[in-house]
């Protein structure tokens, strides 16, 4: 018998690796890949959750920038009503988007960031920020938040703005600044932190 060379030998090794390789995980049917290859058993698991609630918020609003009228007391900025009164703001209607995506009704709730209510987000002397509900169309948000109410910090219990908002529906939140004219200068930015939950 003749002696294979450990040269050629290490060849016919890295060979028979290469397609033990190859035919372990790939062969095709149509254009789906499959893995094959022997197991002692054949137990696998699939898990996949299928979300009940689900909620979409978009948009924001911008008042931009301003300052209280010398003679005023306070600036009201009112999304809703796309009005400013006792500044020089730039009058915007504009909403913040929400929207049931699930596949049950929810109640929805909002917070402000840490340390975001009328007085740390503002300053001055009463100053507010609030929030109210601006439903599109009758029943896609039952039991709102009709009438302007100040937004709770996150350590809060938070402000229920839609009681039952129904798969497929949404509203619109309006956002309305009492900024005083002891504020102090500079920019404003906070987060608005909806909450969901079956209804």
């Amino acid at each position: 018998m003749k002696e294979i060379s450990n040269g050629a030998l290490a060849i016919l090794a890295v060979i028979a690796i290469v397609i033990s390789i190859a035919s372990l995980f790939s062969y095709r049917t149509g254009d789906i890949t499959h893995i094959t290859g022997r197991a002692a058993s054949s137990i696998g698991t699939v898990s996949a959750e299928i979300a009940e609630v689900s909620v979409t918020v978009k948009d924001n609003i911008d008042f931009g920038s301003g300052r209280v009228y010398p003679e005023s007391v306070n600036a009201t900025l009112d999304s809703y009503a796309g009005t400013v009164e006792g500044g020089t703001w730039s009058p915007v209607q504009e909403y913040i988007r929400v929207e049931n995506n699930g596949k049950s009704s929810i109640s929805v709730s909002v917070n402000a960031g840490k340390n975001s209510n009328s007085a740390a987000l503002i300053g001055g002397t009463s100053p507010r920020f609030q929030v109210k509900v601006v439903a599109e169309k009758s029943g896609s948000c039952r039991g709102l938040q009709a009438d302007y109410k100040d937004v709770p910090e996150s350590e809060d219990a938070p402000l229920i703005l839609c009681g039952i908002v129904p798969p497929g529906s949404g509203f619109n939140v309006a956002v309305k600044l009492v900024i005083p004219s002891d504020a102090s200068t500079g920019q404003r930015n906070t987060m608005l932190i909806f909450s969901a939950q079956r209804a």
